[in-house]
């Protein structure tokens, strides 16, 4: 990269600038630009991807991918079985990659205790998956 030099009696420009690789004398230049898209594929297969951070403080993002639109419900319960939040209760999502966000508190927002929980997954009537995530205040 170059920059432009500081000349007496002329404005300062600052900042990177390209030389243009076919000069067009007496008219305005231009310099083509190549913009790629990205395409997101849907998965192929249903993946319950875990947890990260794990262990965690504050919150943990779970990640799953779904080959096809279901009827998700994904739930965190502690060592006993017992549910300690709902983070989608049967909630119809198209094909794709999520994550969801559990912020460490139970349903009713209060903040749940250091420990271990674990995070059940279910999409659909044929598919389920159960992950383990430690949860340090």
């Amino acid at each position: 990269p170059m920059r432009a030099p500081a000349s007496r009696g002329c404005p300062i420009s600052i900042g990177e600038f390209q030389t243009v690789g076919n000069p067009t004398p007496g008219a305005p230049n231009s310099i083509q630009t190549l913009v790629g898209e990205e395409v997101a594929r849907v998965p192929e297969t249903f993946r319950l991807r875990g947890n990260w951070p794990n262990p965690f403080n504050a919150s943990t993002t779970i990640a799953f991918d779904l080959p096809r639109s279901l009827p998700v419900s994904l739930v965190v319960h502690d060592v006993l079985g017992r549910r300690v939040r709902t983070l989608h209760r049967r909630q119809m999502l198209a094909a794709g990659a999520y994550r969801t966000t559990w912020d460490g508190r139970d349903a009713r927002g209060r903040p749940v205790a250091t420990g271990v929980y674990l995070y059940k997954l279910s999409a659909g009537e044929n598919f389920s998956a159960v992950g383990r995530m430690a949860l340090i205040r």
